[in-house]
C-alpha cells in the first residue's frame, strides 16, 4: 500500500511540475503583429528572400508555381511581422533591421480597366 502511495504521490508532483513548465512557455510566445502591404513582386532574392515595397518575404514561403503567379504582378500580402537583424551589405560588422512577413497569404491584383463600348 505504501508503494502504491508513493508512485501516485511521484506521478501527482511529476504532472503539476510539467504543467508549471508547458504553461510558462507558453506565455514566453512573442505576439508577432498582423501587417499588410500591397506593390509589386520583386523576384530578385536578397538575404534569401523576396520584396513586396519594404518588406521581405523568404524564398522558403513562396512556392515555385506561386512565384510563376506573382513575378512582375501588383499583390497584396498579409501576415506577421517580424523584424530581423541582418549584416549591412559591404560589411562586416554593422546590422540592418529588415522587416519580414512570416506565413504569408497572398492575393494578385489585376487592374480593373473598364471595357471599350
Amino acid at each position: 500500500m505504501k508503494k502504491l502511495f508513493s508512485k501516485n504521490l511521484i506521478f501527482i508532483v511529476l504532472f503539476i511540475f510539467i504543467k508549471i513548465n508547458c504553461s510558462a512557455q507558453v506565455h514566453e510566445i512573442e505576439q508577432l503583429p498582423d501587417v499588410n502591404t500591397i506593390g509589386m513582386f520583386d523576384t530578385t532574392l536578397v538575404y534569401d528572400a523576396y520584396r513586396v515595397n519594404d518588406y521581405y518575404i523568404s524564398a522558403f514561403d513562396v512556392k515555385p508555381e506561386q512565384l510563376i503567379e506573382m513575378t512582375g504582378m501588383k499583390v497584396s500580402v498579409a501576415g506577421k511581422l517580424k523584424l530581423k537583424k541582418v549584416l549591412k551589405a559591404n560589411s562586416t560588422s554593422e546590422y540592418e533591421e529588415i522587416k519580414t512577413i512570416k506565413g504569408p497569404f497572398f492575393i494578385i491584383i489585376k487592374d480593373m480597366k473598364p471595357e471599350d463600348e
